[in-house]
């Protein structure tokens, strides 16, 4: 059995090592340009940097970070190699960085005791100066504490990187995640380590070879020492045969043990026989995967190709339209400036008429004021207008006078003023100065006031009716707020206590008010009992359990309410399996009746989907979306 599983091993790495092959031969994880330049086979082209490195396995994810997109750039013997790439590129498209041994500057010192990325990196000498230039000024750190305690110090220029990848530029910018050319230094590690563990392997079974024959050598051994023992044992005296057949009954047993191993080996044997089969049918569809993933990629690689065709054509045409907007824009931003003068002499202008109106106000208000004083006055006067003659002809020169002569005429003669009056008349004529000149236009004003009276008591008599109405009307809207929300507060509920035990494959839930008796303020409260746990609120359930009642919940308002399409952020990050599970029945189940759009990572929940939306990012470093319809995918590949 041991055989098998190395020869199985053996054969998985020899169908690793030829995947690897084949990829690097057509250089699969490199972008079009370093494609088309290593297939061109130029002089003087030395290889992708990626391919020249050796880096310790704990320090990889470090040094992709540290280069990203740069580990794809191609050393060079000289700098007179730039003309011929640039003619290779020119035709096939694409874009590489060179890297020209005998043009490159030295990188900046880093502070006493850093560790140096380019110290870590094994590469011949030849290229020395290439891997000094793009990682002597990468210091190397644990952590991100370590890190940031040793940036104060770098030099403009240069980068600290962590062993899990965060680069922290001098400047002060930080990058985190995954960076774009991932797996590039492993995946050259594996290829070079292959030829030995594959070495290793035939080794291992060598030696299960030969101590397979060995064993059969021994059986043979056995087999004719119980031969001889047979014949000893007819030839010999009780005594010795009963020892003879005590040693033949231990070498029958070893040879009975012998042979149970063998067959043992040998079913195992056809098991692992039957297994490497299945693996090396395995393998021939892999390749064929592989296969069709390179043809794939070169159908992209000439789409990106037609792409770039069209950008070109479509910089040309906007570079046209460049030329004809400029006059366009530099007219608009005269427009603009002048409206802008506009705009701010309208501002003055509506500020002094703002101040206008707020003194014209004032005045108003001021002439309401007199004229209410007037009044009062005018009334004041008529009171007093039997007992004195108006003598102020001085002080109201420039009004109308009121009509009191004839009044005066029809008094009667008085030969003498009784006692007194004269001095009662003083007192009169004093209060008449002190109230000043009277107003003719009183009794109009009064009428005025009078009919504005009553339009304002027939505006608001309209308004309390108008109030009255819209108070009846929202008591009939709260009435009928109050109906619809308690049909659908309690559909829902009965609802939601059939969907939670089917999320949770058993338990209860309800729905409660926390004020019955007023529904437009009432909240809701959920009582949850999960399986093999005891009621309780939702703030006191876990994490998944929260969210899995929730999904409850909203599955329960779809079903009663179902809207046209729904949206689901991350629902299913924090359920395992086989919640998941469930969930995605549910989602299935609605998706009859209503478009889900469902932001998730995951493979149950994805699996779901008939479209799938994803952004990936190529070796160019841009962020592309990609979308798949699973049906059609799957017709297409029956």
């Amino acid at each position: 059995r041991a055989l098998l599983e190395v020869r199985a091993e053996a054969a998985r790495l020899v169908g690793e090592q030829e995947a690897l092959d084949r990829m690097r031969d057509a250089w699969v994880a490199y972008g079009a340009g370093v494609q088309t330049l290593l297939q061109t086979d130029l002089d003087g082209v030395v290889g992708p940097l990626a391919t020249l490195m050796q880096v310790p396995p704990e320090w990889e994810q470090a040094i992709e970070a540290a280069l990203g997109a740069d580990l794809q750039a191609i050393v060079v013997e000289r700098a007179s190699v730039v003309e011929a790439v640039r003619g290779a590129l020119q035709s096939a498209g694409g874009r590489v960085t060179l890297l020209p041994l005998d043009g490159l500057r030295p990188p900046p010192q880093l502070p006493p005791g850093a560790l140096r990325a380019a110290d870590v990196v094994t590469c011949d000498e030849s290229v020395r100066p290439a891997v000094e230039t793009m990682l002597g000024a990468v210091a190397l750190c644990e952590d991100l504490p370590a890190a940031q305690v040793l940036l104060p110090n770098m030099p403009p220029g240069s980068r600290c990187v962590t062993s899990t990848g965060i680069v922290l530029r001098a400047e002060g910018v930080l990058s985190v995640g995954q960076a774009g050319a991932g797996g590039v230094l492993a995946d050259e590690r594996a290829r070079r380590e292959l030829p030995t563990r594959l070495e290793e392997t035939h080794q291992r079974c060598q030696e299960i070879e030969e101590q397979q024959r060995a064993g059969a050598e021994r059986i043979t051994a056995l087999e004719a020492e119980l031969e001889e023992l047979d014949r000893q044992a007819a030839a010999a005296s009780e005594e010795k045969a009963r020892t003879l057949r005590d040693r033949l009954g231990k070498a029958r047993t070893e040879v009975a043990v012998a042979e149970e191993s063998l067959r043992s080996q040998q079913a195992a044997l056809q098991r692992e026989t039957a297994l490497l089969d299945r693996l090396r049918a395995q393998m021939s569809a892999r390749r064929q995967r592989a296969e069709e993933l390179e043809a794939e990629h070169a159908a992209v690689v000439a789409r990106v190709q037609e792409l770039r065709a069209e950008s070109s054509r479509m910089g040309a045409q906007w570079r046209d339209v460049r030329l004809h907007i400029q006059p366009a824009e530099e007219e608009l931003a005269h427009l603009g400036e002048e409206q802008t003068a506009l705009e701010e002499q309208e501002r003055r202008a509506r500020d002094r008429v703002r101040e206008m109106e707020a003194r014209h106000g004032r005045a108003q208000l001021e002439v309401a004021r007199c004229r209410d004083e007037l009044r009062l006055l005018a009334r004041r006067i008529e009171e007093d207008l039997g007992l004195v003659e108006l003598e102020l002809a001085e002080s109201v020169t420039a009004q109308t006078p009121l009509p009191l002569r004839p009044l005066v005429s029809q008094l009667p003669i008085v030969e003498e003023l009784p006692e007194g009056l004269e001095d009662e008349i003083r007192r009169l004529k004093t209060r008449l100065r002190r109230l000043g000149s009277v107003n003719p236009n009183a009794p109009d004003e009064y009428v005025e006031a009078q009919e504005r009276h009553r339009f304002l008591t027939e505006q608001s008599a309209d308004l309390e009716t108008a109030s009255a109405r819209l108070r009846q009307v929202l008591a009939e809207l709260d009435e009928l707020m109050e109906t619809a929300f308690r049909e659908t507060f309690d559909a829902v509920a009965a609802r939601f206590s059939e969907t939670f035990p089917a999320l949770f494959n058993g338990g209860t839930a309800r729905l409660e008010l926390t004020d019955p008796g007023d529904l437009m303020n009432t909240g809701v409260d959920i009582v949850a009992r999960p399986p093999g746990k005891r009621t309780q609120r939702l703030a006191l359930l876990s994490g998944g359990e929260r969210a899995l009642t929730a999904a409850a919940l909203l599955f329960a308002l779809l079903h009663v309410h179902p809207t046209p399409f729904c949206v689901l952020d991350e629902v299913d990050a924090m359920l395992d399996e086989a919640n998941v599970g469930r969930f995605r029945a549910l989602l299935e189940e609605l998706a009859q009746r209503s478009q889900f759009v469902v932001i998730t990572h995951n493979r149950v929940t994805i699996e779901a989907a008939d479209t799938i939306y994803g952004v990936s990012m190529g070796a160019d470093g841009v962020s592309q979306v990609v979308s798949l319809k699973l049906e059609q995918r799957l017709e297409n590949r029956e």
